[in-house]
């Protein structure tokens, strides 16, 4: 019983540390997500200004073209790595916690 409380109290805190790691990770994302969109919006004014308003049109279908094609690319490796694919879990265990229980 001792070692398992024990082994569960290690999960508990490598989860928790992941959990703080990722909580400022997805922080992180969120202002670079901010600052990009801020980026976006400038360049897509001064696109506005310099080319007109269906320049702006024109990206934006360039842009939706390109985002499909890397999707279907991405869904077509996807289905070739499948097969070897690992995923997050290892032993049914968290990537956390299998280092918890390696230390």
């Amino acid at each position: 019983k001792q070692a398992e409380c024990e082994e569960l109290g290690g999960r508990v805190d490598a989860l928790s540390t992941e959990n703080v790691t990722l909580r400022a990770e997805l922080e992180r994302l969120k202002e670079t997500c901010g600052a990009l969109e801020t980026d976006n919006t400038v360049l897509t004014d001064k696109l506005k200004e310099l080319k007109g308003p269906d320049a702006v049109e024109a990206v934006r279908k360039e842009v939706a073209k390109k985002k499909d094609e890397a999707e279907a690319k991405g869904e077509e490796d996807g289905k070739k790595k499948e097969n070897g694919k690992t995923g997050e879990l290892t032993n049914g265990k968290r990537k956390a916690e299998v280092k918890a229980d390696e230390a």
